[in-house]
């Protein structure tokens, strides 16, 4: 036995949990010296992903040329792995921490991902089951922007059923993924071969058969038209019906069934209950969670879980438009006509990547029709045109088709639509929508409500930060990892798991797109994060200019409704802002500002107290947003170190309170004055 295994033994022997979990550093085996001296030894061997792990972890602690025998002893055991198992964890390790997939030279890595797939798919090779690691790490990188994507297209369109059969295994998963990607059609082509090769594994074409599902929802999504989306979405639930029926457990193809179900429940022919649908989905959606609640999560298929969970919302809002259309009158009307108009645009609820109107034109014509015969529910539609909706063009294009509707019954409606006051758009709000109209010379009509303009400039912008590969994947990351640490809590249960795992996803999202922002990104509304201008009084942003933007984000994120701000009686005070998606389960988010640095335990002893008080009659839960104006002529540190979880009890009885805290560096120098 070598030394460091012998070393690896002993550490084992008194690591906590967690230390177990993250695995030893280069320390714990006895020190970089030591581990340089067996490491290629180690990397030939079974012990290649933990030489891996331990690199990774020890990246910033050591110097780079101390570790670079070890790197080079990486490099040889990726060359030459002990065995698929063993690949596929260096991989995932790799593609875990950045730093480590630099020192390694992702060109020469992806060069030799190829050359290991190449070989497996032939039927010469001894280790076929090499394809698929190899190829799932050349996705990784293809998707970060570490490699040519072309590389990995070439392999993968090559294929033609007739490869080795274990060099198929779970392949259909990394084409569907690649398709979810880059969107090359020849990748269906390939699907289709593995689903009708009669000799292939029963799994193989089963999970083919899945991916070619997937596709046709996506596509469905993004339909001309509503006859187009409901045959895309009728052979989708066919070939998950076939998955369903040939597989042993596939709670994900039930999960996606039930919510095609959902949706085609909401069209004129409905043949289904929407509140049996909506509680199956309820219930194979928890299923699903439950049955991967141990799983690693992929990086990589980090967006398709996202797609199904807009599925899923995009199913849930239809049950409450139901609701609402079935009752000739409404207390609340502004707010209900916010929901029934949120499914009018179904069309975003689902993120398509492109125009899609056929799954508008699949169900809008429900909502028509229930206008178009229920006077009560037109009069609060024509009276929201005049009074909180006169400007919203959603509103006006859906009166405008109830009145279409009712001509077509021979009842014509003489009430115009009000016209649409216009006004000129600070374009200085909106650069990269400005920049869009002026690159496309479009003449097209400009909208001129602020909400829509707002959502206009968000999409673009969030879109341009999805395009940049590094910070998407490390999002992917940083998520999971506050996931992880949610679902240790015993109250993150269904349905508030799902309600608060949106929320937190849409507040690390704010965090990011607001750390790499100029302060003139949305113009007066965050200009807070840089310095105050001269004409200012005082040389720090108030906390008012943090809570404005965060609020501006929430309120275009979340149903109308769901989102105030200053509510009243809250612990025996006013909570800053709070999420309400349902009568009972509550969130609030505390915003402070800090002028004077602090490290984490400084923070807590100033802040949890009154954060976690606001849960005191609620759901133990709650959100702490920061503005960190401690100045920052150094720079300050990655967002890695500045989101972060914390449980805090008041006494040894109560439910600990799980809060999550983000700090955002505020009233900022600009990076060239940075020493």
């Amino acid at each position: 036995m070598l030394a460091v295994e012998t070393t690896l033994a002993a550490w084992s022997r008194t690591a906590t949990g967690e230390q177990l979990d993250n695995g030893p550093s280069l320390d714990d085996l006895g020190g970089p010296a030591a581990v340089a001296a067996e490491a290629t030894e180690l990397a030939a061997g079974p012990l290649l992903g933990i030489l891996a792990n331990a690199t990774a972890r020890s990246l910033t602690t050591h110097l780079a040329s101390t570790l670079t025998p070890i790197t080079q002893a990486l490099q040889h055991g990726l060359t030459h792995p002990h065995s698929p198992w063993t690949l596929a964890e260096a991989l995932d390790t790799l593609c875990n921490h950045p730093g480590l997939l630099a020192a390694m030279d992702p060109k020469l890595l992806s060069r030799l991902l190829a050359h290991h797939a190449g070989s497996a798919l032939t039927h010469q090779s001894g280790t076929p089951h090499l394809a698929r690691p190899a190829l799932a790490g050349l996705l990784h990188l293809a998707v970060t922007g570490h490699c040519n994507r072309h590389r990995l297209l070439l392999i993968l369109t090559d294929l033609d059923a007739t490869e080795p059969p274990d060099a198929l295994e779970m392949l259909p998963v990394l084409l569907g993924t690649a398709h979810s990607h880059f969107g090359d059609p020849a990748l269906l082509t390939v699907l289709h071969r593995l689903e009708q090769h009669p000799h292939l594994p029963e799994p193989v074409r089963t999970d083919a058969c899945f991916e070619l599902a997937l596709a046709q929802i996506k596509h469905a999504a993004e339909a001309d038209n509503g006859p187009q989306a409901q045959a895309l979405l009728d052979h989708a639930a066919l070939r998950l019906n076939h998955v369903i029926d040939h597989s042993e457990a596939r709670p994900d193809a039930l999960a996606w069934l039930t919510a095609i179900h959902t949706v085609l429940a909401f069209t004129p022919d409905r043949h289904h209950s929407l509140d049996d649908l909506i509680d199956r989905l309820h219930r194979a959606t928890c299923h699903h969670q439950a049955w991967n609640a141990r799983l690693g999560e992929i990086p990589w298929l980090t967006a398709r879980g996202s797609s199904q969970a807009a599925w899923h919302r995009l199913a849930a809002r239809i049950h409450t438009t139901a609701a609402h259309l079935t009752q000739p009158s409404w207390y609340d009307a502004a707010r209900t006509l916010a929901d029934v108009l949120d499914i009018y645009r179904a069309i975003h609820a689902v993120r398509a990547a492109g125009p899609a109107p056929g799954l508008h034109t699949l169900i809008h014509p429900v909502i028509v029709d229930a206008f178009a015969h229920n006077a009560g529910l037109l009069h609060h539609l024509r009276q929201a045109l005049e009074h909180d909706f006169a400007h919203h063009p959603d509103a006006a294009a859906l009166h405008l088709s109830v009145n279409d509707s009712i001509s077509s019954f021979g009842h014509p409606e003489t009430q115009a639509v009000p016209a649409h006051r216009e006004q000129e758009a600070d374009w200085a709000a909106y650069p990269q929508l400005h920049g869009l109209i002026t690159r496309t010379h479009t003449h097209a009509p400009t909208p001129t409500d602020p909400l829509i303009l707002d959502s206009l400039e968000r999409s673009l912008v969030q879109r341009l930060q999805a395009a940049r590969p590094h910070p998407a994947d490390q999002f992917d990351r940083h998520l999971r990892s506050l996931y992880d640490q949610l679902r240790r809590h015993r109250d993150f249960v269904p349905p508030i798991d799902g309600y608060l795992a949106g929320l937190v996803e849409h507040f690390l999202k704010f965090l990011y797109l607001r750390f790499d922002a100029q302060p003139n990104l949305y113009a007066d509304r965050t200009a807070y994060l840089g310095p105050c201008p001269p004409s200012q009084t005082t040389r720090y942003w108030p906390e008012a200019a943090l809570q404005n933007d965060y609020h501006c984000d929430l309120i275009g994120a979340f149903p109308h409704g769901t989102i105030h701000r200053e509510r009243p009686d809250r612990g025996g005070g006013r909570s800053d802002l709070e999420y309400e998606p349902r009568p009972g389960i509550r969130f609030p988010i505390e915003t402070k500002r800090r002028i004077a640095p602090f490290t984490r335990a400084e923070l807590h002893a100033s802040y949890l107290a009154q954060t976690a008080n606001y849960t005191a009659t609620s759901l133990p839960f709650a959100l702490l947003l920061v503005g960190d104006h401690s100045g920052h002529n150094r720079g300050y540190s990655d967002i890695d170190d500045r989101v972060w979880t914390t449980l805090h009890a008041r006494s040894p009885t109560e439910i600990p309170r799980l809060i999550v805290i983000g700090v955002l560096p505020i009233g900022r120098a600009v990076p060239s004055r940075t020493r």
